[in-house]
């Protein structure tokens, strides 16, 4: 369930973006931070470890639609995909009202992507959230490269909800914006049909 922030007339919308690691998670918030306008009014935080992956999150405010009274706001986290920050992970998926799947398209990246699909149903089931429910979009990165999948091969081995996909390029910025509409758009709409009552729109918007 979002977050509403009273005072501020805010709607806050939280989305994670999980993965295993070098799969491209940091770049894209790196990357959507340079893309998106009036960055002056965003926070962006990244907590990294001595060898440059990300330790804990990183944290992308961005300023969304004015929805009748309120404004929607989305705050965007990475988790750590190293395997030994697995608690980290834990925390930081806990509360997600989105979720972007960021894999590795290459060969060799294979077994990582389906243990990081496996760890996330597992942690969202454990937190009582139902994974086929929430709000899924996933991104296929790194299509530059030489040794990667086709998309045939990805969608069967790694998107069990027939989610939407995005083809991306992370790195060079192609996909980063399309996945982060997607999501928001995705997590904005689910959000308002989850929290509306009979009257059809959330009782935060109206007076």
């Amino acid at each position: 369930m979002p977050f509403i922030h009273y005072a501020n007339r805010e709607v806050i919308l939280k989305v994670v973006y999980s993965g295993p690691a070098l799969s491209g998670k940091t770049t894209n918030l790196e990357k959507l931070h340079a893309i998106l306008p009036n960055k002056e009014s965003r926070q962006f935080l990244i907590v990294p470890t001595a060898n440059e992956r990300t330790l804990f999150f990183d944290f992308l405010n961005v300023a969304d639609t004015l929805e009748r009274n309120f404004k929607v706001r989305c705050h965007a986290y990475t988790v750590p995909g190293q395997v030994i920050y697995k608690e980290a992970r834990k925390v930081v998926l806990r509360g997600a009202d989105g979720i972007v799947m960021v894999y590795d398209s290459q060969a060799t990246a294979e077994t990582a992507n389906k243990a990081a699909l496996e760890e996330l149903i597992v942690f969202l089931r454990e937190q009582g959230q139902d994974p086929n429910s929430l709000p899924i979009v996933i991104q296929y990165n790194k299509r530059d490269l030489p040794d990667i999948l086709p998309i045939s091969t990805l969608e069967a081995e790694l998107n069990p909800w027939k989610a939407p996909f995005i083809e991306a390029i992370a790195i060079e910025g192609k996909g980063v914006l399309e996945t982060f509409d997607a999501i928001s758009k995705s997590t904005k709409e689910s959000a308002l049909r989850s929290s509306a009552d009979q009257k059809g729109s959330p009782p935060w918007f109206r007076e």
